[in-house]
């Protein structure tokens, strides 16, 4: 009976010790795993802030050329107040570090702040950032098939929606119209000039084109696109639209369903 009770003994540590050992491993890991995303998190944040903090500077000075239009106002509210001074930035040098750079996204506010690069297909940027670093939160981008960014109907840009609140996480927010009254507009600014987009609809949605299409046979058709837009939007911005807007459209993913995507549509307003 001694002999049993050893030889059971045994078997059951060596059983204890083998889940252990296996556990051990399984979470060890799982610490690198979640070490290697947390430091290309890092490693985004730094590169993106570093770019920042060399080509984006405050314009200096108070004279008019400098300031919004006094007589454009968002929600009752001036653009001025809106958005304080303008951001100018060092084109010459972004388009050193990337020949693909069009323009510079900002949403006041939120911590959407990012160059934004076009390139011939919609995969290269998904895991490589401005400087052509390999990274999960890639670099936002203009959809390859626009022709003329921000100058067409519809200008689409994509960015990933980052755990770590990076790239355009902060687009799932305006679901909120609480959110959208306080962060209304977009500012782009490019090469040779600034422009400005009120947001006039945002919504999640699955397995359709219709926020993707960049061609129209006409102005009527290009109108009743915009005001299914509207329809679509989850929540009321008050914003009317007509076949004379240009708009761009922001798309990330909600991290629900794989085909799903948030999207954010905004009309030129300066």
């Amino acid at each position: 009976m001694k002999k049993k009770s050893k030889k059971k003994t045994t078997i059951g540590s060596i059983i204890r010790g083998a889940i252990f050992i296996v556990a051990l491993v399984v979470f060890c890991y799982s610490g690198f795993q979640l070490y290697q995303i947390f430091t290309n998190y890092k490693k985004s944040i730094d590169e993106y802030n570093d770019i920042k903090n060399q080509v984006q500077y405050t314009v200096e000075g108070t004279g008019e050329e400098e300031e919004f239009p006094s007589e454009i106002f968002i929600n009752g509210v001036s653009l001025n107040e809106l958005l304080g001074k303008r951001y100018e930035f060092d084109f010459d040098k972004l388009l050193k570090m990337n020949s693909e750079v069009v323009g510079w996204i900002n949403i006041k506010g939120t911590t959407i702040d990012y160059p934004v690069v076009q390139t011939t297909d919609n995969e290269k940027y998904l895991r490589q950032t401005l400087t052509g670093e390999f990274n999960n939160a890639g670099t936002i981008f203009v959809d390859a098939y626009v022709t003329n960014p921000f100058v067409d109907r519809n200008t689409i840009i994509h960015g990933h929606n980052q755990r770590s609140k990076q790239m355009f996480h902060d687009l799932i927010y305006y679901d909120d119209i609480a959110f959208y009254e306080e962060h209304p507009v977009i500012v782009i600014y490019t090469p040779t000039e600034t422009k400005v987009y009120q947001i006039f609809s945002a919504y999640s949605h699955r397995s359709e084109a219709t926020p993707y299409q960049l061609s129209f046979a006409s102005d009527e058709e290009y109108e009743n696109w915009l005001n299914q837009l509207v329809s679509k939007s989850v929540i009321d911005t008050g914003v009317s639209v007509s076949a004379s807007d240009t708009i761009i459209t922001l798309s990330t993913c909600t991290n629900d369903w794989e085909d799903e995507r948030f999207i954010v549509h905004a009309k030129r307003v300066y």
